[in-house]
């Protein structure tokens, strides 16, 4: 007992490396952790590493100095990390080309990346960004949705190879934009922001961005869109409305499922589940029936077969072997009738019809012929056939039998002999 708390204790310092540990798949590299700092954040990574995917996710990395970060990476996702701003590291990174920053504290997207010139995805989503002023050229996904921003960010408009594009559950909502803004948001294949509504446009036109009513200046106007402030706080997040369907074509946005949806799904599920059970338990049914139907036929037919079986024995297999002596027999017999008569009370009870006789199992060979079992009126008994050239043995054989059981008949009281049954 002592040995194993000791065990414990030396377990102890080492917690986080003893229930969590890198997930290494080729080039790419993945830890994830329970919110606490890593044990020895700065040997995660090894000077001659050379990850191009890197996920670290659920660390607190907010006192965090450096990672030693491989230069290679080209992916580096740091969710849930704790992050109020971004490290200098990670803008150093030369070919870094996908950035996730989800669900940190960051405040603010500006300064100088290594990259910047090359980036094509950032997701900067449920963070605390007041401030987003970065060109990224290349950039063709962005993500500030549900942040603090209150005014729409003009560098978004850098991006010229931008093709999808959130900035909903921010602090604004867009009232009035520009031909040119209205023709570049018309042109995302995925675009979600959120927008006043308006009934009427006092100037410009009234058109239509994700089914919700804004103006567009028909002359050349402002590069900012223009905006009102919202009424709720800035951490709610605005559901996506309906795509447009007056003035301007835009492809359909992806819908989150709700609750209902989901709702739907599982009782979609667990009816298909039920439904697979019951059939399942009746085709378990339907093979136990159709298996009893086919045990029983084959029971029956092997019972006949076995019947037949031993009826062909009996036809096939006489007592004798031809008619000849088959009479011989017979004389034989009259005789002994003649010595021993018939109506004699011991040996009334042996005599027998051997025509009744049925063979079954040959259990013997003797010297005057074959020993069978048969069976004689629901009775198993002992049969002898006799081979041709012994039967004048074979009957004086049966007569001196017959003279001793019927001297040990007329014997003492309770005395009494069987010959030809069988005892099973």
């Amino acid at each position: 007992m002592k040995f194993l708390a000791l065990v414990a204790l030396l377990l102890a310092p080492s917690r986080a490396f003893f229930f969590h540990y890198p997930s290494v798949h080729g080039d790419s590299y993945s830890y994830k952790g329970d919110g606490d700092v890593p044990d020895h954040p700065e040997s995660l990574f090894q000077p001659d590493d050379t990850f191009t995917d890197v996920t670290l996710e659920n660390w607190d990395l907010s006192s965090v100095a450096s990672l030693n970060l491989p230069h290679t990476i080209q992916k580096l996702s740091l969710v849930k990390c704790k992050l109020s701003a971004i490290p200098d590291e990670v803008r150093a990174l030369e070919n870094l080309r996908e950035l996730n920053l989800a669900e940190n504290k960051v405040e603010a997207i500006d300064g100088v990346f290594a990259a910047s010139a090359a980036l094509i995805k950032l997701n900067a989503s449920h963070n605390a960004i007041n401030s987003y002023n970065v060109p990224l050229p290349q950039l063709m996904t962005l993500d500030l949705s549900a942040n603090a921003l209150a005014e729409f960010p003009n560098a978004v408009f850098a991006s010229s190879q931008l093709d999808s594009f959130r900035i909903s559950g921010n602090g604004f909502e867009i009232v009035t934009i520009s031909t040119a803004q209205y023709d570049f948001f018309a042109g995302l294949s995925d675009f979600q922001a959120g927008f006043a509504d308006m009934s009427t446009c006092a100037s410009g036109s009234l058109v239509y961005l994700q089914g919700k009513g804004v103006c567009r200046l028909d002359i050349a106007g402002a590069e900012d869109p223009a905006i009102v402030m919202r009424d709720h706080g800035t951490d709610k997040e605005e559901a996506p409305t309906p795509m447009a369907t007056v003035g301007v074509v835009i492809p359909h946005l992806p819908i989150p499922s709700n609750s209902n949806t989901k709702k739907y799904i599982i009782a979609a599920i667990i009816v298909l589940m039920v439904i697979g059970m019951i059939a399942g338990v009746v085709a378990l049914i339907s093979l136990g029936v159709v298996g009893g139907i086919a045990r029983a036929v084959y029971d029956y037919i092997g019972r006949w077969q076995k019947k037949r079986y031993r009826e062909g024995i009996h036809e096939n297999t006489p007592l004798f072997f031809d008619q000849a002596a088959r009479a011989s027999y017979q004389k034989e017999m009259d005789a002994v009738d003649k010595l021993f008569p018939s109506n004699d009370p011991v040996l009334v009870t042996w005599r027998i019809d051997f025509d009744s006789v049925t063979l079954v199992k040959k259990i013997a060979q003797g010297a005057f012929g074959e020993v069978w079992v048969g069976q004689y009126r629901n009775a198993r008994v002992a049969v002898k056939r006799l081979i041709q050239d012994q039967v004048s043995l074979a009957t004086s054989e049966a007569l001196l039998l017959l003279g001793l059981a019927r001297n040990i008949a007329s014997g003492g009281a309770g005395e009494a002999a069987v010959i030809g049954s069988v005892d099973d």
